[in-house]
């Protein structure tokens, strides 16, 4: 779901495929536009037909064309905020109605946290871009792919650590990878309820609040998640068993478990 709405796929009794915008009451929007799989929600009740290369807003009773990338044309006077969308020479349409031309070469563009963005060039640099397009910060090589709480974890050249939508450091880390290495380090250890736990080394975990405050000072663990209900997942390194830490970095369910979620 993006804000109200999900796009669902059907198969009919031919084995054609067609596909519908629902809410989450399960009620259909009344619109014959989505008839192929090139449809996306973007967000706000906004989706995009590649097909057509057009935006849509919707609702219960109509489907409101917002905006045409072939005729650069804006359809609806409404305010729609759709942070960032992306596409053949990329746009926004920001709050105040006003859709922008975004300088420069992207690959991709991520949603927009406090009127910034994580972009990915066609040079394969890594950087925040504001609503015009211009970097504010650059050199972002490991990434994680969006601001999570307010908060986006960064490796450049010479620092790494999480960084406000302002660009400025919060907190000071090394990333080390943890299960799925192919991703940048920083990706697995993004806020969650106002708690981050980074592997700052092989096996070694810290805890931060979200003003940059170490809660926890380095523990080994074979593995650490992030916070979900107050608690935090945990492995021992020197018996295998799984068990929960509160958010203060203190043990709250034993290790006592072979396995755990």
């Amino acid at each position: 779901f993006y804000s109200d709405y999900a796009i669902v796929g059907f198969i009919n009794e031919k084995g054609k495929h067609f596909y519908s915008l629902i809410n989450k009451k399960n009620e259909h929007i009344k619109t014959d536009l989505i008839k192929n799989d090139r449809v996306f929600l973007v967000s706000d009740n906004l989706f995009y037909i590649s097909g057509e290369r057009v935006l849509y807003f919707a609702d219960l009773e109509k489907c409101v064309k917002v905006y045409d990338f072939e005729s650069e044309r804006i359809y609806s006077g409404k305010p729609y905020n759709i942070g960032v969308f992306y596409e053949k020479g990329a746009g926004f349409l920001s709050t105040k109605n006003i859709f922008y031309k975004i300088k420069g070469d992207w690959n991709y563009i991520y949603p927009m946290h406090n009127d910034l963005a994580f972009a990915k060039g066609t040079d394969a640099s890594q950087v925040l871009i504001d609503i015009e397009g211009n970097v504010v910060v650059k050199d972002i090589f490991d990434c994680a792919s969006e601001f999570s709480e307010g908060f986006m974890s960064i490796s450049t050249k010479n620092d790494s650590g999480y960084i406000n939508n302002k660009g400025e450091y919060i907190i000071h880390c090394s990333f080390e990878p943890n299960f799925h290495e192919f991703y940048p380090p920083g990706i697995n250890y993004p806020f969650r309820e106002g708690i981050a736990i980074p592997q700052v080394n092989y096996k070694i975990y810290k805890m931060y609040d979200n003003k940059g405050k170490e809660i926890m000072s380095e523990t080994r663990l074979n593995y650490c998640s992030y916070c979900s209900n107050g608690l935090i997942l945990c492995q021992k390194e020197e018996n295998g068993k799984f068990g929960y830490l509160n958010k203060k970095g203190k043990q709250e369910i034993n290790f006592i478990f072979d396995s755990a979620s």
